[in-house]
């Protein structure tokens, strides 16, 4: 999928349009959780044991205790990290944390580095290019490890300059080549797999909702609107609640395609579906059932209130000036009844729908209610 001016990547390898961003990070949250904690902890042990060349190294046994006992509590706090990762719902949350830790880690190697007699500054700086590729690696915000790869090898440079009283000449430009030029590799990596993840997401998006869309309306298929009604099926059998089903008919749909072609049928379908989606709840599943048919399903609606609801679709339907001119709709409507199936439940209303046609079309029928209005074409 190529990304376009609605989801384009800003600077900082995310998306500008904030409500897909949040939604990309929703999605990122759940898939971290599988493999972040175990990265977490292994880096933390590996950290730890650095206290073993510490060891040969540290002259000085105050300095090593010192070296041990500050190793030990990062792995400590890595150990609370690993099991309190789970109970964290933001994205934001989650790299607050994995920076923090990583800047904290950043400190600690610069504070065992010079507990060092006399410290290797070239084999220090392969360490902080090290500790550059490790933050590279572990899932954050792009803007994030950048700062943190700043922000190590500035604090390198500057406790080397006052801590070192003796470095050749040629080795401190050398780390600063040699620095500068992985952490500018691992930041266009870095990057490049930020723009290749949130392209992957869109494509993932779109496969779902090729999936469970009418291409045509927009609105949810019949596979997607049988799910659906299975869920809530389900539902209301656990937890008794008002279920209503609507299904509607678009009358006389071949003689419009017939007078005016099926470019102009396919724009009426769509005008029908943005009218009616225009007055129902974000909550009410609305489908296309196939060819002129819909289906809307009501959760938590008596059969009182849908029959209301069902009337005023109808009336603003044959008040509305389609492209074809005006045109009426037939429906049959009623409430799922207590321990009923979806199959018979979807019948009785379409049976409901077919009664509606055969008394004249343009008119809301329910098992004990039926509203009639005047067809406005005749056949």
């Amino acid at each position: 999928m190529k990304l376009n001016q609605t989801n384009t990547i800003n600077r900082f390898g995310e998306f500008k349009d904030k409500k897909l961003e949040k939604e990309y990070e929703e999605s990122e949250l759940i898939v971290l959780f599988k493999y972040l904690r175990p990265i977490v902890l292994f880096l933390g042990i590996l950290y730890f044991l650095f206290v073993i060349p510490d060891f040969f190294f540290v002259k000085n046994p105050k300095a090593f205790q010192l070296i041990f006992l500050v190793r030990a509590v990062y792995l400590i706090l890595i150990g609370i990290f690993f099991f309190r990762m789970k109970s964290i719902k933001k994205y934001s949350t989650l790299c607050f944390w994995v920076t923090l830790y990583e800047v904290m880690a950043s400190v600690v190697f610069i504070f065992v580095f010079y507990q060092y007699e006399s410290p290797d500054f070239f084999i220090q700086a392969f360490g902080i290019i090290a500790i550059i590729l490790a933050v590279c690696l572990v899932p954050n915000r792009w803007i994030n490890m950048i700062m943190v790869s700043v922000f190590i090898a500035v604090t390198f440079f500057a406790a080397s300059i006052y801590f070192l009283e003796q470095m050749d000449a040629s080795d401190f430009p050398a780390a600063i080549f040699y620095i500068l030029l992985v952490t500018a590799l691992s930041s266009s990596a870095s990057f490049r797999t930020h723009l290749f993840k949130r392209i992957h997401f869109l494509n993932g998006r779109d496969l779902i909702q090729l999936s469970i869309r009418d291409p045509l309306t927009g609105i949810y298929n019949r596979l997607k609107f049988d799910d659906e009604l299975d869920k809530w099926i389900s539902y209301a059998k656990r937890y008794p609640c008002d279920l209503s089903l609507m299904i509607f008919d678009i009358d006389y749909f071949k003689k419009i395609n017939d007078c005016f072609g099926h470019l102009t049928g396919d724009k009426v379908l769509t005008e029908v579906t943005d009218l009616v989606r225009g007055m129902i709840r974000e909550t009410d599943i609305f489908a296309r059932w196939g060819g002129e048919e819909f289906v809307i399903l009501l959760p938590n609606t008596h059969k009182s209130e849908a029959v209301e609801i069902t009337e005023r679709i109808r009336k603003r339907i044959s008040d509305y000036d389609f492209t074809s001119g005006h045109l009426t709709c037939s429906f049959g409507v009623d409430s799922w009844r207590k321990e009923e199936e979806r199959d018979s439940f979807v019948q009785r209303v379409d049976t409901l729908l077919l009664n509606a046609k055969e008394m004249g079309k343009n008119n809301v029928q329910s098992d004990d209610v039926h509203l009639n209005q005047p067809t406005l074409l005749t056949e």
